[in-house]
């Protein structure tokens, strides 16, 4: 089923019966595709599984696009394909918090018409790029003394120089 886009990504509770509909569909977010940040400059697909139980809406989300990115160790752009997938759980009932129920739940209004599911989609292709980016696992980043990027060549720049100020544990000996 298509769903129909707009700024805002919704799905309209009157299409869901007893049981689960699935959306498919692909959207461009311009505030990560455009200006300074151009991380996802693909379309972005997502497909959405919603299950309705009484007053409770099962979301499953799946994001699929790619990833325009800086490598950490030795500045490279790169792709990097994103998969990643969350369940969100929104509900027209009241649950008390008191009585032992935990999670996270997203508490719809009793008139609404339809889940809103942008924030979800946008917290989940943010969370989705490490802490850390790297091109690859083994990437040996730039050279110190004259930059060059140690994945392309192999540099002539010596090594071996220390700071004096170590020279004196060279010889510390340990014995057992």
């Amino acid at each position: 089923m298509a769903l129909k886009i707009n700024e805002n990504l919704t799905i309209a509770l009157h299409e869901i019966e007893r049981g689960q509909l699935n959306f498919d569909f692909t959207t461009v977010f311009d505030q990560l595709t455009n200006g300074s940040d151009k991380r996802f400059p693909e379309a972005i697909r997502v497909e959405a599984k919603v299950e309705k139980t009484d007053k409770d809406y099962i979301i499953r989300i799946e994001v699929v696009t790619t990833a325009h990115l800086i490598c950490d160790r030795c500045g490279e752009i790169f792709n990097k394909k994103i998969a990643e997938k969350i369940t969100v759980l929104s509900s027209l009932k009241k649950y008390n918090w008191d009585n032992g129920e935990n999670g996270e739940v997203k508490i719809l209004h009793p008139h609404s018409q339809v889940i809103s599911i942008t924030q979800e989609i946008l917290d989940l292709l943010l969370l989705s790029i490490p802490p850390k980016v790297l091109c690859k696992q083994d990437c040996r980043g730039l050279c110190s003394k004259c930059g060059a990027n140690l994945n392309k060549i192999t540099c002539k720049c010596q090594n071996n120089s220390t700071d004096p100020r170590w020279n004196k544990l060279k010889n510390i000996t340990l014995d057992d």
